[in-house]
C-alpha cells in the first residue's frame, strides 16, 4: 500500500492521494564512500560523504497528481505535455514482516519519505502480440535531507516505524493521520512533528482514592513574609494528548 503526498505552499505536505497498482520501491542510499588520507607513510584520517536517500517506484499505474511530479502539464484533459519543472512530493508505503516459523506475516513497517524528486524514466511500447504481458512504469528519485531541530539526530528525507516495537497509541495517531480519519484529512507532518509524536508519553497521576471524604482544614496563618514566584514557563515538550488535540482540531 502506498500514499503520494503532494506539496503545498509555505511547505509541508497534503492533499493525500492512494497509490493504486504500486508494484515495489528499491532503496538505494548513496554517498557514505571513505576517502583515505595518507600522510607519513600511514593513513591517518577517513572522510566519509554525506549519505542520501534515493530509489526507485515501479508501478503498473499513479495517481493522476503524480504528472507534476514527473515533469508532465495537462494543459487541457488528454493532453500531456512534458519536460516540464518537476515537483516535489512525500511518499508514504507499508511493507510486511514475516517469520520463519509461522507463514502469515506478523509485523508491519510504515515507511516515509520527504523532499522526494523523480527523474525522468523510460518507457518502452511494443507491438501486439499473442504473448501480451502487463507493463511497468519505473521513476528513479532522489531527496534533500531535513534538517531536525533535535540535533542529536543528523538530517534525513526517511524514516521507518515498525508496529511491533512503536507505542501503540502513538503509531495508531501516526496512521490516523497518514492515512485520514473522521477528524481530519490525510497529510503529512514535518520528519520534527512525527518525531515527537512518537517520543510522547501521556502524564496521567492516580492519587488513588480520598481516605476521606470531608478532609481537615489547617489554617497556616497570615505569611509572615513576602514569597517569592516562580514561573515554570511553558513545556518543552507535547504530550501525546496534545497531539490527540491537534488531530481533532483539525
Amino acid at each position: 500500500m502506498g500514499v503520494l503526498y503532494t506539496a503545498r505552499d509555505g511547505g509541508g505536505y497534503s492533499d493525500a492521494h492512494p497509490w493504486n497498482g504500486l508494484v515495489s520501491i528499491n532503496e538505494a542510499p548513496s554517498g557514505a564512500e571513505i576517502t583515505p588520507v595518507y600522510a607519513g607513510n600511514f593513513k591517518y584520517l577517513m572522510l566519509r560523504s554525506a549519505e542520501e536517500f534515493s530509489g526507485t517506484i515501479e508501478a503498473y499505474t499513479y495517481p493522476t497528481s503524480f504528472e507534476k511530479m514527473q515533469g508532465r502539464a495537462i494543459p487541457t484533459p488528454g493532453v500531456a505535455v512534458s519536460s516540464q519543472n518537476r515537483e516535489r512530493f512525500g511518499l508514504c508505503y507499508t511493507t510486511l514482516v514475516g517469520s520463519g516459523v509461522q507463514g502469515a506475516p506478523l509485523d508491519y513497517k510504515i515507511h516515509l519519505v520527504w523532499n522526494a524528486v523523480a527523474g525522468p524514466s523510460e518507457r518502452t511500447y511494443a507491438t501486439t502480440n499473442d504473448s501480451p504481458e502487463p507493463s511497468t512504469l519505473s521513476w528513479e528519485f532522489v531527496t534533500e535531507p531535513y534538517e531536525f531541530k533535535d540535533h542529536e539526530v543528523k538530517p534525513s528525507a526517511y524514516m521507518v516505524f515498525e508496529s511491533s516495537k512503536s507505542a501503540g497509541m502513538n503509531f495508531q495517531l501516526l496512521q490516523n493521520i497518514l492515512f485520514g480519519d473522521e477528524f481530519a484529512d490525510a497529510y503529512l507532518p514535518s520528519p520534527d512533528y512525527v518525531l515527537g509524536l512518537m517520543r510522547a508519553s501521556i502524564d496521567v497521576i492516580d492519587g488513588g482514592t480520598p481516605f476521606s471524604t470531608t478532609p481537615d482544614k489547617i489554617d497556616g496563618g497570615s505569611p509572615s513574609s513576602k514569597q517569592d514566584v516562580i514561573d515554570g514557563g511553558a513545556p518543552n515538550t507535547k504530550s501525546l494528548l496534545d497531539y490527540y488535540q491537534d488531530r481533532i482540531a483539525g
